[in-house]
């Protein structure tokens, strides 16, 4: 996941308050821990701009490691 990538989002969810972002996982089948490390930091990120951040479709093996870690409650998780 590129952080300017990231940045940009940011910068979206700054113009729109309260805005919903849904990272659609389908296609990812790996994560590395500086990716599970990005997504923790953009969270806290735009959950101060009173934005969500969702992962949707997570695969069973990222999904495990998230259980496992305990992150999966730090994550809003959808099916």
């Amino acid at each position: 996941i590129p952080v300017g990538s990231l940045e940009k989002l940011a910068g979206l969810v700054e113009m729109k308050p309260g805005m919903r972002l849904v990272f659609d996982l389908s296609s990812v089948k790996y994560l590395s821990s500086a990716d599970l490390l990005k997504f923790l930091v953009f969270k806290r990120k735009i959950a101060a701009l009173r934005g969500h951040l969702v992962l949707r479709h997570v695969h069973a093996d990222i999904l495990e490691v998230l259980q496992i870690t305990r992150l999966d409650t730090m994550l809003e998780i959808e099916p």
